[in-house]
C-alpha cells in the first residue's frame, strides 16, 4: 500500500493565503500614506484634525474603517 507522507498542496496553498492576508493587514494597519479624508492634509487644518491627530496622513485601515 502506498502511503503519501508529506503536506498536501491544499494545506500549503491555505497557509500561503493566510500569510499573505496577515501581511496585508500589518501593512494596512501601520503604513501611513493616504491623505486624511477629513482635513485633506491642509497645513492649517491638519493640526486641529481629530481623525489623523495632526499628521495629515492616515493608514489604509483607518481610511477604510471610517
Amino acid at each position: 500500500m502506498n502511503e503519501k507522507k508529506g503536506i498536501s498542496f491544499g494545506v500549503i496553498a491555505l497557509a500561503l493565503v493566510a500569510i499573505i492576508l496577515v501581511g496585508f493587514f500589518i501593512v494596512a494597519a501601520t503604513v501611513e500614506f493616504v491623505d486624511c479624508p477629513k482635513c485633506h492634509n491642509t497645513p492649517l487644518l491638519k493640526y486641529l484634525c481629530t481623525k489623523c491627530g495632526g499628521d495629515g496622513k492616515v493608514t489604509i485601515l483607518q481610511y477604510l474603517v471610517g
